[in-house]
């Protein structure tokens, strides 16, 4: 039904009358206007004037009485009034969004402070309209209770008690948690004449939303922002523990990047939390941890890595690092690659080696016998093959060659000593051996030069190529006293 402003005005009419009460002749009080009209959800103002009809001084103590006082405020509780004088203060009238239509009885009395037998009173009155004929009136969720992450549906009715259509409104839905913090959304509304009409909204809460009792509210605004109309409602949020642990590798050429991440995706904390990764022999040895575990275990070849987390809040998650590098695994390749190429190229080629073939202390006189070995390991003829070889001073040489005879020349250096071997065919091995004896005696030992080879290869090139030393005698050691 329409409201009727000019009946509600009859009534209010009805209830001023002229009010007699006992007073002392020391106070006056009087309220202007003796009756006014306001808007829920606005502010009304009146004016209380007290005249100190004694001949001297007072304090007066203001206060008032009527229903829901809660909605007056006074400008001063006590005041100080010179004799004849008279002072003006105000009051105001603040009734909440959503109060029905209706006229209100107020008296505002006064009291002298210091005589009981002083005081004075005065009545008002206050009548009060919807500013806005549009109202909510009725809020509700589709369940009491929801776990963290689910959707929140939101009706709310709302009512245009006028005939004409009411635009340009906005509706505020407001969801408080448990820890004071507000999440929310507006909507613009309309409604039509005489009309009622529900609103849906879905609202979805976070995955994390913290377990409890939460709030939620609607409010209804005009264009210039005032407060309407507003209701409320109460749900809860289960609690959810969910912690979820995750994988992530990075390849690369050289590697890969291994990140393992532990999130907390309920609303609890998780607390004492671990993160292990195992590692197989195979590829343990190329890992190095980026982000250090707490705690390392060996076995056989494999290895554990241990990484502890104390509390992890709702939301969080935390992050541990290593990376797997194949940099080792490519360099032995290579070496091993490298290597078995040298060794092909070695086999593949001539060689010249010298050995002493008797042992012992090289005392004078006593004879050594050096044999030379020659392997064309190659696949081509050495030509015009000529071995030299050098006989320091300290050493001579034992005219006795079971060999090819060498050409022998003295220098300055010692005997050297010359072989024509000639051409030598391809895996074709050449043996020279001569004796030598010590001219003084030798303490440890002592290293024979190098003997080398000279040929000419395939393609006419002249080719030098080194063998190795040869020791002859022993190596003294000193004997400890026990």
């Amino acid at each position: 039904m329409a409201f009727n402003k000019s009946l509600f005005l009859s009534v209010f009419a009805c209830l001023i009358f002229v009010s007699s009460f006992a007073a002392a002749a020391g106070v006056d009080v009087s309220v202007t206007p003796s009756q006014a009209e306001g808007y829920s959800g606005s502010v009304t103002k009146y004016a209380v004037t007290i005249k100190n009809l004694e001949n001297k001084a007072d304090r007066f103590l203001m206060s008032y009485s009527g229903t829901f006082s809660s909605w007056v405020t006074l400008e001063k509780s006590s005041l100080v009034i010179p004799a004849g004088g008279e002072e003006t203060i105000d009051l105001s009238i603040n009734p909440p969004v959503g109060i029905n239509p209706s006229v209100y009885r107020y008296v505002v009395r006064v009291d002298s402070a210091d005589n009981p037998s002083v005081f004075g009173s005065s009545e008002f009155f206050f009548a009060v309209y919807f500013k806005y004929p549009i109202v909510i009136r009725d809020f509700k969720l589709d369940a009491s209770n929801y776990n963290p992450g689910a959707d929140v549906t939101a009706s709310i009715k709302l009512a245009n008690l006028a005939v004409t259509d009411l635009e340009g409104f906005s509706l505020d839905i407001t969801i408080t948690d448990p820890e004071g913090k507000q999440t929310g959304l507006t909507l613009p509304v309309g409604v039509n004449g005489l009309e009622e009409k529900t609103v849906q909204k879905i609202i979805p809460l976070g995955k994390q939303a913290v377990a409890g009792n939460y709030g939620a509210s609607a409010q209804l605004r005009s264009q210039a922002g005032e407060q309407v109309s507003q209701n409320q409602t109460k749900f809860s949020v289960n609690s959810y523990y969910n912690i979820v642990q995750t994988k992530d590798e990075q390849k690369t050429s050289s590697g890969k990047t291994v990140i393992l991440k532990i999130s907390n995706n309920g609303n609890l904390v998780g607390r004492n939390l671990t993160v292990r990764e195992d590692l197989s022999s195979v590829i343990s040895w190329l890992a190095e941890p980026d982000t250090k575990p707490n705690r390392t275990i060996s076995s056989g070849g494999d290895v554990s890595y241990f990484w502890f987390v104390n509390g992890l809040n709702p939301g969080e998650s935390a992050s541990f690092v290593y990376r797997i590098s194949y940099t080792p695994a490519y360099v032995i390749l290579a070496f091993l690659v490298v290597g078995s190429a040298v060794v092909f190229i070695q086999i593949q080629r001539p060689r010249i080696f010298k050995r002493v073939l008797h042992s012992g202390p090289a005392q004078i006189g006593k004879e050594f016998t050096v044999t030379i070995g020659i392997k064309n390991a190659s696949r081509h003829t050495l030509k015009s093959a000529i071995v030299r070889d050098l006989i320091p001073p300290v050493m001579r040489l034992v005219a006795q060659h079971d060999t090819l005879k060498p050409l022998i020349k003295k220098t300055a250096v010692g005997t050297e000593m010359i072989w024509k071997v000639g051409d030598i065919k391809s895996q074709e091995e050449r043996i020279i051996t001569y004796k030598v004896s010590p001219v003084m005696g030798i303490l440890g030992t002592l290293s024979l030069p190098r003997a080398y080879l000279r040929y000419r290869d395939a393609d006419e090139n002249s080719l030098k190529i080194d063998s190795n030393y040869a020791e002859v005698g022993e190596v003294v050691r000193e004997r400890k006293e026990e």
